[in-house]
């Protein structure tokens, strides 16, 4: 009966050895972990691009009346929809040479600037990657128009009626 045991015992042992100090049955459990590192990293990847391109930042090169006026609109619109769906202003005085500045903010990386806004409120002039965007474009629009406009206060109360839209018969 020992011999049986030992037998079995020997067996076993070199059966142990050759399946889990194999290559395939190494690969086999260091498998699984790679689908779930790769999804990691591109999801990151995906949502760092997302939110970069979900908020385009746009220079500002004008007088700081303009830009204050400019960034009053655009808290105005933000605290309306959301600050993420609201461009980004980042300000920048003036220089003499207003196309060099152009090129150098349009080539940094800190922010990441999509377009530059010259010329102030009275002539406004965008340059850069903006063109096939037109929500973008929308806003500017719509919040150079409002930073033009003489300033208004907005309500502070606006009355709500609920009203059941049933079927009639």
């Amino acid at each position: 009966m020992m011999r049986f045991l030992r037998s079995a015992y020997v067996i076993a042992r070199r059966d142990f050895s050759a399946t889990v100090l194999s290559k395939a049955f190494i690969f086999f459990l260091l498998g699984p972990p790679f689908p779930l590192l790769l999804g990691g990293v591109f999801g990151g990847i995906g949502a760092r691009v997302a939110t970069q391109t979900s908020r385009p930042v746009i220079a500002v090169v004008s007088s700081p009346s303009d830009f204050q006026r400019l960034a009053k609109a655009r808290d105005q619109l933000a605290q309306a929809i959301s600050q993420e769906a609201v461009v980004t202003f980042v300000y920048y005085p003036p220089e003499r040479d207003l196309a060099a500045q152009q090129r150098q903010l349009l080539a940094s990386g800190d922010p990441p600037v999509r377009a530059v806004l010259t010329g102030g409120l009275d002539n406004p002039h965008l340059a850069g990657a903006i063109a096939g965007d037109p929500s973008t474009l929308g806003q500017l629009r719509l919040l150079i128009g409002n930073a033009r406009t003489p300033e208004k206060e907005a309500p502070a109360l606006i009355r709500v009626t609920s009203v059941d839209a049933g079927t009639s018969a």
